[in-house]
């Protein structure tokens, strides 16, 4: 579960062949775009503690040109579910008693929700939970304002070729 931007086929062959100006336009639009793709993410992430939320990273890689947006804690992958279809909840799965424990993750989520944290667990470990797809949430939000970003790369290639 994560939101890729990536270039892929015949566009990445040339550009990993163009000069490197052209390269440096297409890098560019690859870490703005993921950044959008990032703050949206972010936005779009349940906070009841705030630790999912902060868990969002951003991995840059294949030369730049391909960048990763995902929730670094395990349960970010539990809470979001599937992308297309599937169940609404997710299979039943037990959390470690720690998490129950004053002062862990569980423990701070169900005492601000009023419930009782070792319940809550025993739910989880019985039903699973329902499913947040957050990162789909992202991926509608921040699609325009990529594309616009790519646009403008491709405007600014174009205005060079004229030179």
């Amino acid at each position: 579960m994560e939101l890729k931007l990536q270039l892929e086929g015949d566009v990445l062959k040339k550009i990993k062949v163009a000069n490197e100006k052209t390269r440096q336009l297409f890098k560019d639009a690859v870490r703005d775009g993921s950044t959008l793709m990032m703050e949206s993410a972010i936005r779009s992430t349940p906070a009841s503690t705030g630790n999912l939320r902060k868990s969002i990273r951003r991995e840059i890689s294949g030369s730049g040109l391909r960048a990763t947006i995902f929730p670094s804690v395990v349960y970010g992958a539990f809470l979001h579910g599937e992308f297309q279809g599937g169940p609404a909840y997710s299979k039943p799965f037990t959390i470690p008693a720690r998490e129950a424990r004053e002062g862990g993750t569980l423990y701070r989520w169900a005492k601000k929700k009023g419930l009782n944290p070792y319940a809550v667990r025993a739910s989880i470990a019985k039903k699973g939970i329902k499913h947040n797809p957050f990162l789909k949430a992202a991926a509608e939000e921040s699609t325009p304002g990529v594309q616009a970003i790519f646009e403008r790369a491709l405007d600014k290639l174009a205005a060079s070729l004229g030179d």
